[in-house]
């Protein structure tokens, strides 16, 4: 399970790539936790390597913050996989911060980056920062509670400790192996109005679903859309769903006609998996 804000779980779909970009921090951004993936380059064969090409790219920051003290990579253990950490301390306005990047190669073609960032003043970022690394794991079914105030999360391939106060992210994006069916999950603190994409609507067809725990309003179309002067048609589908505290989850799909019954698959799948905890 994936989760989200205001305690909303959800099972993502099955075989479909997550392009969500899992950012967990507060509402002032002073602290923060960030997993991203990415494509090892060439030129690179370790994770230094990468830490190499961006440290390079840091250097060049100076010209608008000569402050700017970048640390040397160092290699350590993220999880159970070998990575190296870079650190850098820099300003914004008054505001001074920290910020670790840590790189792991995941397999010959991709790799992970975790970035930590907190205020240059927090005395127990060394030791939160190594907590966070060393807790990185594969994903699991379900964010599980740990303990000295921190919380287990699911980002993507793998899940990870985090700070038990950073909010985890509220949009969740995924995509089919071609990258033609998209799926969205949206979480809202309160019910917000939903628009439809600019274009003509056709065969517009609303229900709501009765369920156990709340009525779900399911609302499906069709639209012709112009793709390089070829007319396609696309699919979609969405739906609303309301607790009681008014936190509201969108969950939107959309895929070529020809493509429906894959993102009607996932739609329904993810759709009853909503919850909150």
């Amino acid at each position: 399970m994936l989760a989200g804000p205001f305690r909303v779980v959800f099972e993502p779909p099955p075989d479909f790539k997550d392009w969500t970009h899992y950012s967990f921090t507060e509402t002032a951004q002073r602290e923060l936790v960030s997993v991203g993936y990415g494509n090892v380059p060439n030129s690179a064969e370790t994770a230094r390597d990468i830490l190499v090409q961006r440290q390079g790219e840091l250097v060049d920051l100076r010209e608008y913050d000569p402050a700017l003290a970048i640390e040397p990579i160092s290699n350590m253990m993220i999880g159970t996989i070998p990575g190296a950490v870079l650190s850098f301390t820099a300003r914004e306005v008054h505001y001074q911060f920290r910020e670790w990047w840590a790189v792991a190669l995941l397999d010959r073609v991709s790799y992970i980056q975790i970035i930590y960032h907190t205020s240059a003043l927090n005395a127990a970022a060394g030791e939160r920062l190594q907590r966070i690394l060393s807790s990185v794991g594969p994903g699991e079914n379900s964010p599980q509670r740990s303990v000295r105030r921190f919380v287990r999360r699911r980002a993507g391939r793998i899940s990870l400790d985090v700070p038990e106060r950073l909010i985890p992210p509220s949009v969740f994006s995924f995509a089919s192996s071609e990258g033609d069916v998209r799926l969205d999950v949206r979480i809202h603190e309160h019910r917000t109005v939903w628009k439809f994409p600019p274009g003509e609507i056709l065969d517009r067809h609303a229900e709501v679903v009765e369920t156990d725990d709340m009525p779900i309003a399911i609302t499906s179309f069709a639209m012709i859309r112009d793709f390089a002067g070829e007319e396609q048609r696309w699919t979609y589908r969405r739906s609303e769903l309301v607790f009681d505290d008014g936190v509201t989850v969108h969950v939107d799909g959309e895929a070529p006609s020809e493509r429906s019954a894959i993102l009607h698959a996932a739609f329904r799948r993810v759709v009853a998996s909503v919850q909150q905890e």
